[in-house]
């Protein structure tokens, strides 16, 4: 009698063994590769899949990020909405002039999270202990959890690049003001000397 399976966690074959080690702390470009709308079990929190193409510790690159957004606002400072507005210019797919009219009219903001999907970004990861045990680690995008970055971020030109991708997307996905307001708290086994990555969104 044959077995049967519940597929649903699986995710894509082709994929199946991506992500089997973890991303090493640093930064670099990756390709949003899913992007999963309320898509957590447990929490509803949206499930964002980022593949690393270019990296500061060169075995990372090929591997899988999961990071979770959440969508409660818990600490009543807008961080669910940042994030994702973080994410969105990183992406291109909003851009900078586009979201102070939409605050200067009053208007919400619409996103069509699917278009970010296979477009490339730049991303800091940093390892932090996790609160319900200390001797455990994980590995979560840094900056409070807005070090997502557009390709053509001036904090960002020197970090590991994906060239051939960078060449193709860079002139598509716009250009953002860079700010001063966070200091990148990369690895210091980075291969080369980083500049630190500032926040652009801090006023959204």
């Amino acid at each position: 009698m044959p077995i049967e399976f519940d597929l649903s966690q699986v995710g894509k074959p082709e994929d199946i063994h991506k992500g089997f080690e973890r991303v090493e702390p640093g930064c670099g470009m990756a390709l949003i590769s899913e992007f999963n709308e309320y898509g957590h079990a447990k929490t509803g929190a949206h499930e964002l899949k980022l593949e690393i193409v270019a990296w500061t510790v060169d075995d990372s690159v090929g591997q899988i990020h999961e990071e979770l957004i959440f969508t409660k606002d818990t600490s009543g400072k807008g961080w669910p909405l940042k994030r994702m507005t973080a994410l969105a210019l990183a992406s291109g797919v909003w851009r900078v002039d586009q979201v102070k009219q939409w605050q200067m009219s009053g208007q919400q903001g619409s996103l069509e999270t699917q278009d970010m999907v296979g477009r490339p970004i730049f991303v800091e990861l940093v390892e932090e202990p996790d609160q319900s045990n200390p001797a455990k680690t994980y590995i979560k995008v840094g900056g409070a959890g807005l070090a997502f970055f557009n390709l053509n971020d001036p904090a960002c030109a020197n970090w590991p690049k994906n060239q051939a991708l960078f060449n193709q997307w860079a002139p598509k996905v716009g250009t953002v003001a860079v700010s001063t307001s966070h200091t990148s708290s990369l690895p210091t086994q980075s291969k080369q000397e980083l500049p630190a990555a500032s926040d652009p969104f801090s006023n959204v």
